[in-house]
């Protein structure tokens, strides 16, 4: 319907949707785009992001972004290339769409050359989805407590129960999911020099059914926690001919880099787009 669209992700709602409509979707750095404007819910997670038709359409918004490093990263070539496969410790959570979704475009970049290789994430990077949720919960507390006052039962219940704490959640466990993040942050970004780029899912599987749900963002949530850039491309049909696309993820601030090297992979995993 258009060529170009915004979103946000505080834990999934970007990636995610991208996966399930078949479209490119970039989640950049969290601070790289202002968020003025926008409704607050969580200051730690909150990132705009923008969907389009192809990398060059993400390239193209980054430009107006001014995203850094842009005009000084070369273009990059798949044979050679170190791209990292992560399951992920939410492994158990992949419906057989999403697994075949990873293990189809690791099998294509390793045929056209790439250098694939698996990733198993440390201990303390299970533990970063709960992590997030503490945040996005304790955080969006604070953010939607004026709605909480101003209109009181007319809020809707999820964001009610943010500003009443129905989590019970303590300082102490913001504290520590804090610290935890920053940890696997340094962590993370320490691993790219084993690697060029991770190549993870994007969603459990194909959309679900029904107006029920949006998808569990099992996924997504430690990405977003951890501050990196992940970029949404598309990869297969599921069983009921829905798509079902994967994710690569970057260290902090190499936007730049990932559009480079989202532009060289995207045509390897995503053999079903029109050119």
């Amino acid at each position: 319907m258009v060529p170009l669209a915004f979103g946000t992700q505080t834990g999934g709602s970007h990636i995610r949707p991208a996966a399930f409509n078949g479209i490119y979707g970039l989640k950049p750095t969290w601070g790289t785009v202002t968020r003025e404007g926008a409704k607050l819910l969580s200051a730690t997670c909150d990132t705009i992001g923008w969907f389009g038709r192809s990398v060059a359409d993400l390239a193209l918004v980054a430009e107006a972004f001014r995203l850094r490093e842009l005009a000084a990263e070369k273009p990059v070539t798949v044979k050679g290339l170190k791209v990292a496969v992560c399951q992920t410790p939410y492994w158990d959570k992949a419906e057989p769409p999403a697994r075949s979704s990873l293990a189809t475009a690791a099998e294509r970049l390793q045929k056209a050359g790439a250098r694939v290789e698996h990733l198993d994430l440390p201990a303390p990077f299970g533990e970063l989805n709960e992590a997030q949720r503490v945040v996005m919960n304790g955080e969006g507390g604070v953010a939607f407590l004026p709605e909480l006052l101003a209109h009181g039962d007319r809020l809707h219940e999820q964001f009610r129960g943010m500003a009443e704490n129905e989590r019970g959640i303590t300082g102490a466990m913001l504290v520590e999911a804090y610290d935890l993040a920053a940890d696997c942050r340094k962590s993370f970004d320490a691993m790219f020099g084993s690697f060029d780029v991770v190549l993870t899912p994007s969603a459990t599987g194909e959309a679900p059914e029904g107006l029920h749900s949006t998808g569990d963002f099992v996924f997504n949530g430690m990405w977003t926690l951890l501050h990196a850039p992940c970029l949404a491309i598309p990869c297969i049909k599921g069983p009921r001919g829905l798509p079902v696309g994967i994710q690569i993820v970057g260290p902090r601030y190499a936007d730049a880099r990932l559009l480079r090297i989202a532009a060289a992979l995207a045509p390897v995993i995503d053999v079903s787009r029109e050119t």
